[in-house]
């Protein structure tokens, strides 16, 4: 099981501020929203106002949901991973646990 997890990236689209799995695109290029409309990358400059467009209800729950998972695999490997000179866990062939 891969503990990776995409990014994402916010779009400003028709009133609504939208997100697409990865990094940011060059301009043009048509990308699928998590709210499964596909439309075309375009820039904005960040103190536009697009940006204080409110999310798309979908792909903010999405988002969410993508934000959740990446925690709790984080959470997970490191309690899994073992810091540099802590005893190893007891398995059979260590002489001593």
């Amino acid at each position: 099981m891969s503990l990776d997890f995409p990014g994402h990236t916010w779009l400003p689209h028709d009133g609504r501020r939208h997100a697409y799995p990865g990094a940011k695109r060059s301009d043009g290029d048509v990308v699928t929203l998590f709210c499964r409309l596909s439309v075309p990358v375009a820039t904005y400059p960040l103190e536009g106002p697009e940006w204080l467009w409110p999310e798309c209800d979908v792909c903010h729950v999405l988002v969410g949901e993508c934000a959740t998972r990446r925690e709790w695999a984080a959470r997970e490997r490191r309690a899994t991973l073992h810091a540099y000179g802590d005893r190893p866990p007891c398995r059979e062939g260590y002489r001593r646990c």
